[in-house]
């Protein structure tokens, strides 16, 4: 028996007048590969870039920020990169990565201290 993956992002935003504005498109169904999904808990070293290291047949990451603050999401160490988390104010919305096939993916923690973010595989 094949496990089937499927995951479903619904964006719902009540505005002060209570209308509801939602945004739900159809869920991503695919086969992951054996042994994911997986979750991980990563310690990102202060001031420092820290690779992830995705699963063998890894499509897709969903990755929990939390309470982060300046975090930005990259290829490579040379890579400049998308902030995913500022310095201030930070929103702390889960990311979604759909993978490649050899998937190079890491973070530049610009905080001085270490944060955590949980990683789930798939």
């Amino acid at each position: 028996m094949s496990l089937l993956a499927s995951l479903r992002l619904i964006v719902e935003v009540v505005g002060e007048d209570g209308v509801e504005t939602a945004w739900a498109p159809e869920p991503t169904r695919f086969t992951p590969a054996s042994l994911l999904p997986k979750r991980e808990v990563v310690s990102l070293t202060g001031s420092a870039f820290t690779a992830l290291s995705p699963p063998s047949g890894a499509k897709a990451a969903i990755i929990d920020v939390g309470t982060s603050v300046s975090l930005t999401l990259k290829g490579l160490t040379g890579d400049s990169g998308t902030t995913v988390a500022p310095a201030s104010s930070p929103i702390g919305l889960p990311l979604v990565v759909p993978l490649g096939a050899t998937p190079s993916i890491g973070f530049a923690n610009g905080s001085a201290t270490a944060q955590t973010v949980t990683v789930w595989w798939f």
